[in-house]
C-alpha cells in the first residue's frame, strides 16, 4: 500500500483564487501551466499548441497579447481552448480590457506599468465584472528605475517593494483576487525575495527562476529555486520552469542524462506522470517570459531557513 505524500513543512496559509475552473492557492493541489511560443496572431498554430499542452496534462495556458492584432483574435483562441487561458499583457491597458472581454481566465499585468490610477481602475473594474484574477509579475531584470537607484541593483528588497507597489494599486480599488510572482535569474535572490514577501502578504505565489539558461542547466537551477520554497516556507502554488528550447526540441542535454526534461515551451508527455505523482503535495508556481507550472521539484541547498 502506498504511503501518503506529506509536505516537508506546513504549507503557507494563503487566500484562494480561481483561474477558470482551476483553484490556485489555499489548499488546492498544484496546477500545471504552460505558455504558448507561437505568434498569437496565428490562431491555428496557437490552438494546436494549446491542445498539445492539454494532452500532456496542462491545466492552464498563458498566451501573449502584445499587439492590437493579437487582441483581435484572442477571443477565437479562448473559445477554442480546452483549458483556461491567461492573457499576458505588458503596457497597454486597453489590451487587458479586450482580453477580458475575449474570454481570458486571468490577466498577467503590472498595474504600475500601464499609466495612471484611472487605467488601473478600468482594468480592475473589467476583471471584477468578468470575475477573473490578476497576476502581478515582478522581474529582477526590469525593475523600476527609482528602485534600482535606491537599492543599487535588483535586490530581493527592491523586488518586494516593486511587488507591494503594484499590489497597493490594486488594493486601492478594492481588488484582492490576485497572485504574485517575483523572478530573478539567480536562485538565492529569488528565494530571499519570496521569503521577504511571504511575511507581508497572504496572496498565492507563482514561483520560478527567470532566464535560467539552457535546458539542462536551467532544469537544475529551477529545481533548486522552485523546490526550496516549495518544500519549505514561504511555499507557493505554481512552480514554473523556463529555459531556452523550442517546442518539442531537445537541445543542450547531455547524452547520458536520465529522466524527463521539463521545458518552458512544451511539456514532454513522458514528464507528466512523474510530475503529477508529486503534485498532491502542497507547492508553488512561476517563471520567465514564457510559462509553465509544473508539479513539485526537488528540495535544495540554497539559503538555509
Amino acid at each position: 500500500m502506498e504511503s501518503a505524500l506529506t509536505p516537508l513543512s506546513p504549507r503557507r496559509k494563503t487566500r484562494q483564487i480561481m483561474v477558470g475552473k482551476v483553484p490556485v492557492g489555499g489548499d488546492a493541489p498544484i496546477s500545471v501551466q504552460s505558455m504558448t511560443k507561437t505568434d498569437t496572431r496565428d490562431v491555428e498554430a496557437t490552438v494546436k499548441q494549446i491542445y498539445d499542452y492539454a494532452a500532456a496534462g496542462c491545466e492552464i495556458v498563458r498566451v501573449s497579447v502584445p499587439t492590437k492584432k493579437a487582441g483581435e483574435v484572442f477571443h477565437e483562441i479562448c473559445a477554442r481552448s480546452p483549458i483556461p487561458v491567461v492573457a499576458d499583457i505588458h503596457f497597454d491597458y486597453r489590451l487587458a480590457l479586450v482580453a477580458a472581454d475575449g474570454g481570458a481566465a486571468c490577466l498577467r499585468i503590472n498595474p504600475g506599468n500601464i499609466g495612471g490610477q484611472d487605467r488601473v481602475k478600468a482594468v480592475v473594474d473589467k476583471a471584477g465584472e468578468k470575475g477573473i484574477p490578476i497576476r502581478i509579475g515582478v522581474n529582477g531584470g526590469s525593475l523600476e528605475k527609482d528602485l534600482l537607484e535606491k537599492f543599487g541593483t535588483a535586490t530581493p528588497e527592491a523586488m518586494v517593494e516593486s511587488a507591494l507597489r503594484h499590489l497597493e494599486l490594486l488594493e486601492k480599488e478594492g481588488f484582492t483576487h490576485t497572485k504574485i510572482s517575483l523572478k530573478a535569474s539567480d536562485v538565492i535572490r529569488t528565494v530571499q525575495a519570496y521569503r521577504l514577501l511571504a511575511k507581508q502578504v497572504d496572496y498565492p505565489f507563482h514561483l520560478g527562476i527567470t532566464e535560467a539558461g539552457t535546458p539542462w542547466g536551467a532544469t537544475i537551477r529551477s529545481s533548486v529555486g522552485i523546490g526550496h520554497p516549495a518544500g519549505r516556507r514561504p511555499g507557493g502554488h505554481h512552480p514554473r520552469l523556463a529555459h531556452g528550447r523550442r517546442p518539442g526540441g531537445v537541445q543542450d542535454r547531455p547524452r547520458d542524462a536520465a529522466g524527463p526534461e521539463p521545458s518552458e515551451w512544451r511539456l514532454p508527455h513522458g514528464e507528466l506522470p512523474q510530475l503529477r505523482a508529486r503534485a498532491d503535495r502542497p507547492q508553488p508556481r512561476g517563471q520567465r517570459e514564457s510559462s509553465r507550472d509544473f508539479a513539485r521539484s526537488t528540495t535544495s541547498t540554497s539559503p538555509t531557513p
